[in-house]
């Protein structure tokens, strides 16, 4: 089973690096801003150490043949007996019952101790590396790559844990000392998908839906017609760059959806879930309203003046990537709006509006429950936060460009 035990740490794992902690025998790593661990092996057993800063909480850490509970061996200290033990963890009943300890027989760690006082709990153990199956139910790689997992608990009493508050570690062991304490990787269970939840979301409400909007509100900046069909550049820009919005918008969703189920959560069950079901559910109506826009009653065309061999001076009509203002292309004539059209327009940039007063609360609210769930993401929030206080001013800027734009072109006109 080693070669399962090294693909499951290649797949699940993000490399990391333990640090020295000074002892020199010692390596240690923040598991969450919350818990760290302590350990160093040689060719006879492991000693670990294992704290947190909340205080009077039971502490888990323990060896697993695939990185999940099932078919591990786990040490648990538990502060309401003062008690550090081994729990062996071999059916999916791990899941919804309280464990209870090996035999006496099988208990054959040394050095323990459990320490809580008000900066927290600790525990501290020394594992023998047994090769006999009646000693471990999960064996050691005395040699290689082993899986631990960890978590720790909200009281004293052994009970249900967060499903954020567990991940897996891998730490080579090795029988001549040469590779002992080398950590190879740790997980934080569902990190790298909300992570990357966020950057989707980022990438479309923070730069695809802008552009998209800028494009419109800045359109007699973009009145090149577009292939042989003529249309308008801004059209052109708006309609992509909603389209790549809207499909990462899906793709963000589906990876909020994985990571929550994964997470034994509710897919909906706070404020930025529901929030970014009902910014799904708008936003669909605001694409497909686009699709289904209703056109602009036309204008009278009047028939075509017919020109001798001779008028030189006719000008021929538009031709594709010409560009010209709005005012030109309506030769002197406003075409009169439905009532349906302008109702249409209104309830468009009206919704467009919330939308986008929606995705800055909600990319806020999501990057605060990454930074409570892992420990880290206040970096993004300042980040984000110059990002949003230059972008819009710079959209203003732009918007007011080109509406001076249009006006000094309509003044020119008359």
């Amino acid at each position: 089973m080693t070669w399962l035990r090294q693909l499951i740490a290649l797949l699940l794992l993000s490399e990391v690096a333990g640090r020295n902690d000074g002892s020199g025998t010692f390596t240690s790593v923040s598991l969450t801003s919350e818990l760290d661990l302590r350990w160093t092996s040689n060719s006879t057993a492991i000693t670990a150490e294992l704290s947190t800063t909340r205080q009077n909480s039971w502490v888990a850490f323990g060896l697993s043949e695939t990185g999940n509970m099932i078919k591990s061996d786990v040490v648990i200290g538990v502060p309401s007996d003062n008690s550090v033990l081994i729990y062996p963890l071999e059916t999916a009943q791990a899941y919804i019952q309280i464990p209870t300890p090996l035999e006496d027989e099988f208990q054959i760690l040394t050095n323990t101790e459990l320490v809580t006082d008000d900066s927290g709990t600790k525990m501290t153990f020394t594992w023998p590396i047994q090769n006999s199956t009646d000693v471990n139910r999960v064996q050691f790689l005395a040699d290689g790559q082993n899986l631990f997992i960890w978590s720790y608990g909200m009281s004293g009493n052994l009970g249900a844990h967060s499903p954020v508050d567990m991940g897996r570690v891998a730490i080579v062991l090795s029988t001549d000392g040469a590779k002992s304490n080398e950590l190879m990787g740790i997980n934080l269970p569902f990190k790298v998908q909300l992570k990357a939840h966020g950057i989707l979301a980022f990438i479309a409400w923070g730069v695809l839906t802008p552009i998209a909007i800028l494009s419109s509100m800045a359109r007699n900046l973009f009145m090149c017609n577009v292939g042989s069909n003529g249309k308008k550049a801004w059209l052109i820009i708006h309609i992509v760059f909603n389209f790549l919005s809207y499909t990462i918008t899906l793709a963000a969703f589906a990876l909020s959806i994985n990571a929550i189920k994964g997470l034994g959560r509710k897919a909906f069950d706070s404020s930025h879930g529901k929030m970014g079901i009902a910014m799904l559910v708008f936003l669909f109506v605001q694409v497909m309203g686009g699709i289904l826009r209703p056109d602009i009653t036309k204008k009278e065309h009047k028939p075509e003046p017919t020109y001798s061999d001779s008028d030189s001076d006719h000008d021929s009509s538009s031709k594709p990537n010409e560009c010209k203002d709005e005012e030109d292309d309506h030769d002197d004539e406003t075409p009169q709006k439905s009532i349906i059209r302008i109702v249409w327009e209104f309830s468009h940039r009206l919704l467009a509006l919330v939308l986008v007063i929606c995705s800055i609360w909600q990319m806020h609210a999501g990057i605060e429950r990454y930074e409570r769930r892992f420990g880290t993401g206040s970096s993004y929030k300042t980040a984000y936060w110059i990002y949003v206080s230059i972008l819009f001013p710079f959209l203003l800027g732009i918007a007011i460009f080109a509406k001076l734009k249009k006006n000094k072109a309509e003044r020119e006109s008359i």
